[in-house]
């Protein structure tokens, strides 16, 4: 059985798979043209650092980032739940 941590690990190793297989492809596809937005976030301790080239890619960041810390607290305390 898989343990839960490696299972976070899994998890994402697959989603930076995803995102360059769709930068991958809409950059074939040419529908940036031009114009490109970024974004970053990163986490030192339990303070994520956000950054973003537009408001639209700032917002997009932040609830990404709320979706990852409310997973990890989630994947802390349910084993404590669980017992």
């Amino acid at each position: 059985m898989w343990s839960l941590g490696l299972l976070i690990i899994f998890a994402g190793f697959l989603m930076i798979f995803v995102g360059i297989l769709l930068m991958l492809i809409l950059a074939l596809k040419g529908r940036n043209k031009g114009e490109t937005k970024t974004g970053f976030v990163f986490f030192i301790g339990p303070s994520p650092i956000i950054g973003a080239s537009d408001k639209e890619t700032m917002r997009l960041a932040l609830y990404f980032t709320l979706i990852a810390a409310a997973l990890f607290i989630l994947a802390v305390l349910l084993p404590l739940l669980l017992r």
